[in-house]
């Protein structure tokens, strides 16, 4: 009786596939069913480290995603990625120069455009129903959208006139108080009922949404002497990271306490350049 490859049990040829590299397993699927199988099912033990981009793995980024990838799907797209191999397809155009924000969710994607944004659904194929809008968000002297969120059925959008919006999933808007940056919102926030802006005038700001959100009160506003980029609650809301850009050896990352207005740690960053 003769043994081939195939007849090996499955712990066996797990151990003789971590030898090889993505290009190889790629090559063995191929060769026949068996193959294809053990490979398949048992990727991440194969290669024995998560895969770039593509991990799936967070319960926040499954709920956005379409569809759930196998294994062996993860690592082509990472590998993919790792070599610069992709593909570029256009969905949407226009004729005027927007700096749109995108949002996007298992079966829709939000997309900003100037004072104005819209939701389109999401197909099977891959591609989007850019012929039907599902929603269409606006209002009356809004100016330009330059950052917005969406967390269930709330959306808010910060303005480059300093201004914020909330929207609700009826479409209704509910504007802050006469309060608002002095500068363009960069980055927004939201979890539960508190918000948070930051702006291009150096600070963020914190607010209170009551009675389903249709009154809006600033909380606290925070000077960081230092350009502000982005600001983000963590999963229980306690407290919020919030990124500058790190100049003159100030801290380019900042852990704030929500309940207390306090910093709670500071994180430099600094670039070691060589001649």
């Amino acid at each position: 009786m003769v043994l081939t490859l195939t007849d090996l049990g499955t712990e066996i040829l797990i151990h003789i596939f971590q030898f090889c590299n993505i290009n190889d397993l790629c090559r063995l699927k191929q060769t026949c069913v068996r193959f294809n199988n053990v490979i398949n099912y048992n990727f991440d033990v194969i290669l024995s480290r998560p895969a770039l981009v593509t991990n799936q793995k967070h319960p926040y980024i499954q709920d956005r995603s379409a569809i759930l990838l196998t294994s062996s799907t993860k690592w082509q797209i990472s590998h993919n990625w790792r070599i610069g191999r992709y593909k570029e397809k256009a969905y949407l155009y226009e004729r005027m120069n927007y700096i749109p924000w995108l949002n996007l969710e298992k079966g829709i994607i939000w997309i900003s455009r100037g004072p104005y944004i819209k939701a389109y659904k999401r197909l099977n194929n891959n591609k989007i129903d850019v012929r039907h809008h599902l929603h269409v968000l606006s209002g009356n002297n809004l100016s330009d959208i330059s950052k917005f969120t969406k967390r269930g059925n709330c959306l808010v959008s910060g303005q480059c006139d300093g201004s914020l919006w909330v929207w609700t999933k009826q479409g209704n808007k509910i504007t802050t108080s006469t309060e608002k940056h002095q500068k363009e919102v960069v980055s927004v926030d939201i979890h539960n009922n508190i918000i948070v802006s930051g702006s291009r005038d150096c600070t963020f700001k914190l607010w209170n949404c009551r009675n389903n959100f249709t009154q809006i009160s600033l909380i606290h506003t925070n000077h960081v002497s230092d350009r502000l980029w982005s600001t983000s609650f963590n999963e229980n809301g306690s407290s919020l990271a919030i990124g500058t850009s790190g100049c003159n050896d100030r801290a380019a990352l900042k852990i704030f306490d929500v309940h207390r207005f306090v910093v709670l740690k500071c994180f430099c960053l600094k670039l070691i350049y060589l001649k």
